[in-house]
């Protein structure tokens, strides 16, 4: 059971953020505010 909840959290972390894995390692999960607070702000 543990096992198909690890395997489901790392399947949405990258889905949601766009693989933030692959873009920022470091900075994964504030990468969805600072895009949707940076896209509104320059327009």
């Amino acid at each position: 059971m543990e096992g198909n909840q690890i395997g489901e959290n790392f399947t949405a972390i990258p889905n949601e953020p766009s693989v933030p894995n692959n873009n920022e390692p470091e900075s994964p999960p504030p990468p969805y505010d600072q895009v949707t607070q940076q896209r509104p702000n320059r327009q």
